[in-house]
């Protein structure tokens, strides 16, 4: 049987993206490029100005090589944090990210739909979150802000403050996108604009190669908001499906 070419496999996979998620896709890879050479970032703060937005869009459709990507991400991110001695940062993503980031694989690994021959296909089911998950989840997370403000105050980590929220609010969203929740993109979307304050302080203190950053930040706000909007959908889909 001859094998397939490459142009069939890439139009296969690109076939249920509407216009939209491949402008997304397209302006996450264009703009964050195009800023981080004109302002001068470096090859690892480009690359993952890249990645950052990319690995979004693809959680939004669902897709299983967002976590993947994430991984990318986080390894990229803990690089770049420590160039801008942002410590809270490196420390919450090695020490909390990561592991869950790993979680998540597993667990959208053996979650993902099937298709109609029974195998599994490339994208996650959605799952409900208990009220009882949610609220251990606050407690849990209010007691790591309080710890994380004393130990990283300990070693005067850059903008403390907005470090704290962001490390805090990534954990919380990080973990409920693991777990296949709607809830995480609300909690991303609050994330993008303390993120989005993060680097912009960090951009204003002198790194202009920080810029790339920033302007990613802006394009999660827009992909995240369009990500729930997404899940909402695949919901309803998934649920009338197995009705």
């Amino acid at each position: 049987m001859p094998k397939k070419p490459v142009k069939f496999y890439f139009s296969n996979y690109f076939s249920e993206w509407n216009w939209f998620e491949l402008l997304l896709l397209a302006v996450s890879f264009i703009i964050p490029l195009t800023v981080g050479i004109i302002w001068g970032s470096n090859a690892i703060e480009i690359i993952l100005s890249i990645l950052l937005p990319i690995a979004a869009v693809l959680a939004a459709k669902g897709l299983f090589i967002s976590r993947i990507a994430a991984l990318i991400v986080g390894v990229l991110y803990i690089i770049v944090s420590l160039g801008a001695n942002l410590y809270g940062e490196v420390i919450i993503t090695a020490a909390i990210f990561m592991p869950i980031k790993i979680y998540g694989l597993v667990a959208w690994c053996r979650n993902r739909t099937k298709t109609k021959d029974g195998k599994a296909s490339a994208t996650v089911s959605v799952s409900n979150t208990t009220s009882k998950e949610l609220i251990i989840l606050f407690v849990l997370h209010l007691c790591l802000a309080v710890g994380l403000y004393f130990m990283l105050r300990s070693f005067n980590t850059a903008f403390l403050w907005v470090s704290v929220a962001s490390a805090v609010i990534n954990s919380a969203a990080t973990w409920l996108l693991s777990r296949r929740s709607i809830l995480a993109f609300p909690m991303y979307i609050v994330l993008d604009f303390v993120q989005f304050a993060l680097w912009l302080l960090v951009f204003l203190g002198g790194d202009q190669g920080a810029i790339a950053l920033v302007t990613s930040m802006v394009l999660f706000i827009v992909i995240d908001t369009y990500g729930m909007i997404a899940w909402f959908r695949m919901r309803r889909k998934q649920s009338e499906k197995y009705d």
